[in-house]
């Protein structure tokens, strides 16, 4: 009876009020006690609703019917295929549509859809990965902004390569927790798909900024992704020790010469480095200077630096040379701390002198005025 008067009402009604009455029919078949027959009967004058030429009508219903399990699935796989900002309803709530629907919509639908695929929560992990391939960069963005969204990681590397030349994807792309590290380290350096092409000193420090992270066998993950991306360089491994990383130092031997990073720090603590070495394929050419690094104090100060970089100039290596580059930044980077740590020495000397001389002890019979008095009388 409700389904039949309300098609009643449908045939001559205006749009405004056939909205209003199609948004009243669908909250009535999602929470009203109706016998099956009844129920049956508001699906199928719902679905016809499908075909009323007034977009107002089919967004009120879809509106009331995107978020419900309950909801008529005909009518939700309908307006899957409506209009867009019609179909952004069900495709961004609908829990009835499944992963292949979802995959479609993104495939064959414009940008205004993938938006919608790409602001569902707990976006599954097929769907999110069409958005990646083929979304553009509104959609991307809505992807990575989506904390609920199961983005696989080889689709995190495709959507940076393909946005992360904007500076608000990186920004949204960094607020990730899921982020692999070298995506990471990526996103940061401000690059589209190669951080070689940043300083030496910024990709140096922070891949080691990022490996203080991990541990275990995301350090492991980590240091391989580091040498699938050409990365893992002799430089940055002498960095490492210089800087007292173990863990990274062990991990990045440790991939390089195929060895577990556990095997590799148990060498490093015993006398297996130069073995390691050699596995790890690093230069003949930088032993010398790796031995240099190996026998400093650690931290590592200015003294420290200046012996290794004397050993790297004895070892031949060139001063265009990236490790010679990198061990001249660090001995210059800390002769200058050493030399404000001199000046802040001096200066705090200095006033401890004069503090001295203005804290003499006055005489308990002899008052200020009195000493005065008496230089002046002597000066005349």
């Amino acid at each position: 009876m409700i389904a039949e008067r309300f098609l009643t009402m449908a045939e001559t009604a205006p749009p405004a009020v056939r909205a209003r009455a199609t948004e009243l029919l669908a909250r009535t078949y999602l929470v009203s006690p109706l016998d099956d027959a009844a129920r049956d009967a508001c699906a199928s004058a719902l679905t016809l609703m499908l075909d009323d030429p007034a977009p107002e009508v089919r967004a009120a219903m879809a509106e009331v019917l995107a978020v419900s399990p309950a909801a008529p699935r005909a009518v939700i796989v309908g307006l899957v295929g409506d209009l867009p900002y019609i179909a952004r309803f069900v495709l961004e709530r609908s829990p009835l549509l499944t992963v292949a629907e979802l995959v479609d919509a993104v495939g064959n639908g414009p940008e205004a859809i993938r938006v919608a695929v790409a602001r569902r929560a707990e976006l599954p992990a097929p769907a999110a990965a069409a958005v990646a391939a083929v979304g553009g960069f509104a959609a991307a963005l809505s992807l990575v902004e989506n904390a609920a969204a199961d983005i696989p990681p080889f689709s995190l590397e495709v959507l940076l390569e393909r946005h992360g030349g904007s500076a608000v994807f990186r920004e949204a792309f960094l607020a990730r927790a899921d982020l692999p590290s070298i995506l990471r380290v990526r996103a940061e350096l401000g690059m589209e798909t190669d951080p070689r092409n940043v300083s030496d000193a910024a990709r140096e420090g922070l891949i080691l900024s990022h490996a203080a992270t991990c541990e275990g066998a995301a350090l492991d993950k980590f240091a391989a992704d580091l040498r699938s991306s050409g990365l893992l360089s002799a430089g940055l491994i002498l960095r490492a020790l210089l800087e007292d990383r173990p863990a990274f130092t062990a991990a990045a031997l440790g991939v390089l010469a195929g060895v577990p990073s556990a095997k590799a720090a148990l060498l490093l603590a015993g006398s297996g480095f130069w073995p390691l070495y050699k596995a790890a394929g690093l230069p003949d050419g930088l032993r010398p200077v790796f031995s240099a690094a190996l026998s400093v104090e650690r931290p590592l100060d200015e003294t420290g630096a200046a012996f290794v970089l004397r050993a790297c100039a004895e070892a031949a290596v060139p001063d265009g040379h990236p490790v010679f580059h990198m061990l001249a930044r660090i001995h210059a980077d800390l002769s200058r701390e050493a030399a404000r740590e001199r000046r802040r020495r001096d200066l705090a000397a200095r006033a401890a002198a004069d503090d001295a001389v203005l804290d003499v002890p006055t005489p308990a019979n002899e008052s200020l005025p009195e000493r005065a008095l008496e230089r002046s009388e002597r000066a005349a």
